[in-house]
């Protein structure tokens, strides 16, 4: 399985959004668009 370093963030509403930024503050090498 490829590693997961760019993750797209489609429908960022009231869930979306949030859980975003949770993402990309645990994993740093994973770069949030």
């Amino acid at each position: 399985m490829k590693e997961i370093k760019t993750i797209s963030c489609i429908g960022a509403g009231y869930v979306g959004g949030p859980t975003m930024a949770v993402i990309a503050l645990k994993n740093p090498h994973i770069r949030v668009n």
